[in-house]
């Protein structure tokens, strides 16, 4: 009893924090709309949220039993966002709407991954350093998206940095492998990219083993080869209940068992614009765009400290080889100065080696051949927690080398309020673009503008197309036509999310240009959207000759417009 005390009483802060960033991630979160899987995915989990509510509302819901009107189909995603998605969405959907109760699975499990990274900065960093970690992230335009919308990819995020840091107690206690065997679970059945966790685990066993045997001063380490295999055993058993909790996969096994195979391997190449060639299928993205677009798409705070970082350890890296090779000693110890003079990193160098395996594996194998690329850092995110932690350890162990030299004589409470500055400093990225965050490019491009200069897409996944439908609502009518390209998921209910639906009875659609169009009797109007590689000559001549009632923009930047289309344009297009 007492333990649980001391421990509530030691982690009160992170407990506080981690409810904090929950509400914020709730309250922001409206400012985000529909992204176009948004329906996809809040249809597959409907008949979970029917089920459990029919625990208390008396509503006939389908039987578990029949286990095809909760799984029709392998070709798809694990399916842990549609169990988490669908219950709270039976639980919250009269207090946050039908999509945004759905949000809270991601927003829930996003807070708590920023609490962990909190909780465990806090020991090596200070309590500055686990709350300047944490800003980092928010402070970031794409994460904090990512980190609410109802997607796999904010989720898979959260448990894969949730898991790196639970790594860290590898081989200490066995509630710490309970705690990395469930987060294996959960990130299994998240998304396909959970697996890089069975390559961090294993690059982290070996580096464990490597320094044992360093300080040993054997050529192997026979312990290495049992840890092996207790690692891959335990990825084994995670993946057999991932399995065990997916019965599509063995109720009918083996076709849906290949189809998701299929699927995961065939999955739809994604037409995407990078520095102003278009790459989609048949025409791949080349190796470097997850670097580049980081490069481009993330803040300064995030992008120059870890190159620097980098940096400084190919040269930490190289003084100490040659410090150790050196002829004789009197030649060794030329090399201790440079070596003293440089900070030195607060993490563990271990620690530290392990958080670099974690946020470079997602990058390097984004880009091996024929592993999709697109999408800006969608498909980079489980990188994000170790980048963050590896940044805040730099500028927090450079401002530890500044203090020392320059500000020792202050007190304590001095030096941390001339820090504190830098808090909302790393934030001003996110608090000067929301909530256009999808739009949000580097001052090494030239910002927002800069980017689609140099041939960026903008708001990709279509976040702010809902802010055209008050507009929309003045002009359109039941049994117009709607076409949507750039953000195919309107809006249909007013809800708690406050978001203005499109008007009833309008017929929304994919953008096609359509000889029936010609004698449809009724408005049509277009949105286009800001993904520009997408576009073709119709969608270019829409833009030019047909004016817009209203657009959405973003530092100048014409994110959504709408367009009324007349039957003399639309022979025109069709020509």
């Amino acid at each position: 009893m007492f333990n649980w005390i001391r421990l509530f009483l030691l982690h009160f802060d992170t407990l506080i924090l981690g409810g904090g960033i929950f509400w914020l991630l709730i309250t922001i979160g409206t400012g985000f709309g529909p992204y176009w899987d948004s329906w996809l995915f809040y249809n597959r989990a409907m008949p979970w949220s029917y089920w459990l509510a029919s625990w208390w509302n008396g509503q006939p819901a389908p039987s578990l039993l029949n286990w095809q009107i909760f799984f029709p189909d392998a070709s798809r995603h694990p399916p842990l966002m549609e169990f988490g998605g669908g219950f709270c969405h039976a639980l919250f959907k009269n207090s946050f709407g039908e999509l945004g109760s759905c949000r809270l699975f991601v927003e829930f499990f996003t807070s708590l991954s920023l609490a962990v990274m909190y909780g465990f900065l806090k020991t090596r960093l200070g309590r500055i350093g686990g709350l300047f970690g944490v800003c980092l992230f928010l402070g970031s335009p794409r994460f904090l998206v990512h980190g609410v919308r109802f997607g796999i990819d904010g989720l898979i995020a959260a448990l894969y940095g949730m898991a790196v840091i639970a790594f860290l107690g590898w081989g200490r206690r066995a509630g710490n492998l309970m705690w990395i065997f469930i987060l294996l679970v959960l990130s299994f059945l998240t998304k396909i990219q959970g697996f890089y966790l069975v390559v961090v685990l294993i690059f982290w066993i070996l580096l464990l083993n490597l320094e044992r045997t360093r300080k040993g001063q054997i050529f192997f380490n026979p312990q290495a080869g049992t840890d092996l295999a207790s690692g891959l055993l335990l990825a084994g058993l995670a993946a057999g209940l991932a399995i065990f909790l997916w019965p599509p996969l063995w109720l009918n096994f083996p076709e849906a068992f290949n189809q998701f195979i299929h699927f995961t391997t065939h999955h739809v190449k994604i037409a995407v614009l990078y520095f102003g060639t278009v790459y989609g299928e048949g025409n791949p993205p080349p190796w470097h765009y997850p670097w580049g677009f980081c490069l481009v798409a993330l803040p300064l705070w995030l992008t120059l400290p870890i190159l620097i970082k980098a940096v400084r350890r190919l040269v930490l890296a190289g003084l100490s080889f040659r410090q150790s090779y050196a002829f004789d000693s009197q030649a060794g110890a030329g090399f201790q100065a440079p070596l003293r003079r440089m900070p030195s990193s607060m993490l563990p160098a271990q620690e530290e080696g392990l958080f670099w395996g974690a946020m470079l594996i997602p990058l390097v194998i984004s880009s091996m051949p024929d592993v999709p690329r697109f999408d800006g850092i969608r498909l980079l995110l489980p990188a994000m927690i170790p980048w963050v932690v590896l940044v805040a350890d730099e500028i927090l162990c450079w401002w530890r080398w500044i203090e020392l030299r320059l500000l020792k004589p202050f007190h304590a409470s001095i030096r941390m309020a001339l820090f504190s500055p830098m808090l909302l400093l790393v934030l001003l990225p996110s608090i000067r673009i929301y909530p256009y965050n999808l739009c949000y490019y580097s001052p090494l491009i030239g910002g927002t503008s800069g980017a689609q200069r140099a041939g960026f897409d903008l708001d990709y996944l279509g976040v702010s197309m809902h802010l055209l439908n008050p507009a929309l609502s003045r002009v359109a009518h039941a049994g117009d036509i709607l076409l949507l390209l750039g953000g195919n998921s309107p809006v249909y209910h007013a809800g708690p999310e406050g978001w203005t639906p499109v008007p009833e009875g309008i017929r929304a659609m994919r953008f096609f240009i359509d000889p029936n169009l010609l004698s449809e009797k009724n408005n049509i109007f277009v949105i286009i959207g800001s993904r520009y590689s997408d576009f073709n000559q119709q969608v270019e001549a829409i833009l030019r000759e047909a004016p817009i009632i209203q657009a959405v923009t973003c530092k100048g930047e014409r994110l959504f417009s709408l367009h009324r289309l007349d039957k003399a344009l639309i022979r025109r297009l069709l020509d």
